[in-house]
């Protein structure tokens, strides 16, 4: 019949039919079903055939070998990473055995090893291997794998044989970053000889008022929609509607009754629950089916999932509307007529323009740096492919004839009949204002650096100079280009050297600050003692790359704290009383003598003021003169009265001294004191002895001759005369 002769069209692969069949009967609606069935197939097979173009570019574009051998196991198939691993190229490789081409040995013992496409055979299994598995290359290279081999079946046999193997294997250090990816590959080449795009089921129409519509045969690649094989939908007739909400199964059962009715075909999107609970999205095809008699006891339905297609559509719907939104500008125009097509909200609100305005523009109008012909010079490489990408920065200006620096960056997309330019365009207005304030930055804190008094350089983890001032210049005796690059070694003498990296290991090892001292000496021969901080310079991720080292001379420094110390000591030491006040006259500091001078001891008399050392023995007079030759003087010295804490008063010779500081500001008094009673004692009785008689205490010639001398010395002054009558006594000696 017309109908078998279509059907063993159908199998022997001839899908394009036509229907001779004419009128309005079953016999012509079954082989209008035929006929649709046969182009469904068609359009599959084409499906099918652009996947294994797709799927043979994903195979050389693995980043893992694949050999793949036919059911002899001989190599029929092998990528580009396959030949570079094996050292056989694909042309040589080809018929060959698969153990001439992939030869393993154990890693441990270097003995050879079964090889996994005859397991495949043996077992018809994936078989993998250990990671202790070496190739040997035809080149002699060696790589240690790992590496799956599995069998191809062909499914519409009726045993399923193996056809073939796939053996996938990668270098062990990418292993465990590329394992899932080649699972999923190798599941796809399986799956892929079991693909059907749609599933076919049949209504039948019987007499039940409560369900006319009996579900009698559902295709085996329903699982692949649902999860569930064809016996799980025919088990039970309430099963189909329990797997459909009470919305999308009313509106079946409407279309079912609508075709039972009426007949014709009907198509509708319908979605149900799948196995796992998530719902799919199908694209359902019902035609309605006479019998013999005319009447419609069929509804043949034809199902396509379209959940990935409406997923896709959502997600193109969502991404365009992030661009749409987006900060950035996007521009997409016409590789011919570079016209735009597509400027996004971000771009528009920057420029000034309308959609429309743009739509009559080119990127010329955008970009007035750039001549038509120096443009298209540009995109050139694009046009030809010898770049995919092109990044560039110039500027765009705006409708009002402003203009600001962008960063574009260019790719050409070949996609469908007319190819198109996709720019990404960032505003860098600020990434260079925020890189100019940076560069200010870096140029003053330059200046400071180079300003300072200190050696301020920068050395990497070898002792190698990276970065110094302008003090370091000096200290070196080289500008900073001639040290970069070198270590201390090339500028001092092999000693200091030596301290120097000590020094720096010393910071780097113990992983914080480090401060030493150091006499160096400059190249004019001058000598100075530096005060060196050393601290480990770290990357952002923590690591130590460098050492910064500040250097400050301290010679001055220790100096003074020598002198200071010299001079505490001879505070400390010194026989004479000291006492030091400050510009308010309270006694502030005394030392060990003055204790032992008057008795007092330190803490009794700091705060205080000297008065408390007063006799009374002196005027208000004599300390207002003495006060007056200070200020005047800035010091005084002389005589003075004093009384000690036990009441006793003695003579003193008394220094005092105003201290000034920078500013000429008083700031200290500094008082030294001497007893000389027992010294004025003694020099009277010295000035006695030599006037009188020892024996008689009488004045002697010596105090005579004075005196005259001071007579004669007032007389002459005063004009005076002058008798001087002289008597001896007798027999005295």
């Amino acid at each position: 019949s017309v109908l078998e002769s279509m059907a063993h069209q159908l199998k022997q692969g001839q899908l394009k039919l036509s229907n001779p069949l004419t009128g309005d009967t079953a016999q012509q609606q079954l082989a209008e079903t035929l006929v649709e069935t046969g182009a469904q197939l068609e359009q599959q097979i084409l499906q099918i055939r652009e996947k294994e173009q797709r799927l043979s570019i994903t195979l050389d574009s693995i980043g893992d070998a694949v050999i793949v051998t036919d059911k002899e196991g001989k190599v029929i198939r092998m990528n580009s990473k396959a030949e570079q691993m094996t050292g056989w190229q694909q042309q040589d490789a080809y018929g060959q055995a698969l153990p001439q081409v992939f030869d393993i040995a154990n890693a441990s013992s270097g003995e050879t090893i079964s090889n996994p496409v005859e397991q495949v055979f043996a077992t018809g299994n994936v078989v993998e291997l250990a990671n202790h598995t070496l190739l040997k290359s035809r080149t002699g290279q060696t790589y240690h794998i790992s590496d799956s081999a599995a069998p191809i079946r062909d499914k519409w046999l009726e045993n399923g044989s193996i056809q073939g193997v796939i053996l996938v294997f990668q270098d062990v250090t990418t292993q465990y970053a590329l394992r899932e990816k080649l699972r999923e590959t190798a599941e796809f080449l399986q799956n892929l000889m079991r693909i059907s795009p749609s599933v076919t089921y049949v209504f039948d129409i019987v007499d039940d008022a409560s369900n006319p519509f009996r579900l009698s045969y559902v295709s085996e690649s329903v699982k692949n929609h649902s999860g569930l094989d064809s016996d799980y939908w025919l088990s039970d007739q309430a099963v189909w509607t329990e797997h459909l909400s009470a919305d999308e199964l009313d509106e079946l059962q409407k279309a079912l009754n609508r075709l039972r009715k009426n007949g014709g075909s009907e198509a509708h999107e319908l979605r149900y629950r799948h196995r796992d609970g998530h719902y799919v999205t199908v694209q359902n095809h019902m035609v309605a089916v006479e019998n013999q008699k005319g009447e419609i006891d069929k509804i043949i339905c034809n199902s396509v999932d379209v959940s990935a297609q409406k997923k896709a559509q959502a997600n193109s719907v969502w991404l365009g509307d992030i661009l749409e939104r987006s900060l950035n500008e996007i521009y997409v125009f016409d590789s011919k007529t570079l016209m735009f097509t597509l400027v996004n909200k971000g771009a528009r609100e920057n420029l000034g323009y309308s959609q429309e305005e743009l739509a009559c523009l080119t990127p010329l109008d955008l970009k007035h740096e750039f001549t038509e012909r120096e443009f298209k010079q540009m995109i050139e490489p694009l046009l030809t492919g010898l770049k995919p990408r092109l990044r560039f920065e110039t500027f765009h200006y705006r409708k009002d004839g402003t203009r600001y620096p962008v960063r574009v960056d260019l790719q050409l997309d070949n996609r469908g009949e007319q190819a198109r330019f996709v720019a990404l365009v960032e505003d860098t207005s600020e990434i260079q204002q925020q890189q100019q304030e940076l560069q200010e930055e870096r140029s003053l804190l330059r200046r400071i650096i180079d300003s300072s008094p200190d050696l301020i350089f920068c050395k990497d983890t070898n002792g190698v100079f990276i970065r110094c001032n302008k003090a370091f210049e000096n200290y070196f005796g080289h500008p900073e280009s001639e040290i970069i690059g070198k270590t201390d070694a090339d500028f001092v003498d092999k000693d200091t050297a030596e301290l120097f990296v000590r020094n720096d290991q010393l910071a780097l090892q113990k992983n914080h600050s480090h401060i030493n001292q150091e006499w160096i000496r400059y190249p004019d021969g001058r000598s100075a003692l530096l005060e060196t901080l050393k601290t480990p310079l770290r990357s952002p991720s923590g690591e130590i790359v460098g050492l910064l080292g500040i250097s400050r001379d301290i010679t001055l420094q220790r100096q003074a704290e020598q002198e200071q110390q010299l001079a505490a000591m001879v505070f400390r030491c010194g026989q004479e009383a000291v006492m030091i006040t400050d510009a308010n006259n309270n006694i502030i500091k005394v030392n060990p003598a003055f204790s032992s001078c008057t008795g007092y001891d330190e803490k009794e008399v700091l705060g205080k003021n000297p008065r408390l050392l007063s006799s009374g023995a002196q005027d208000a007079a004599f300390y207002e003169m003495m006060w007056q030759s200070l200020k005047q003087n800035n010091v005084w010295s002389g005589e003075i009265w004093n009384r000690r804490k036990n009441g006793d008063i003695y003579l003193q010779w008394l220094s005092i001294s105003m201290v000034h500081d920078s500013h000429g500001k008083l700031i200290n008094h500094v008082a030294i004191m001497s007893d000389i009673t027992k010294f004025r004692e003694a020099e009277n009785t010295i000035s006695f002895l030599a006037q009188h008689d020892a024996l008689t205490r009488l004045p002697n010639r010596s105090m005579l001759k004075d005196r005259v001398r001071q007579a004669m010395i007032s007389a002459e002054r005063h004009g005076q005369k002058l008798a001087l009558m002289y008597l001896d006594l007798d027999r005295f000696t």
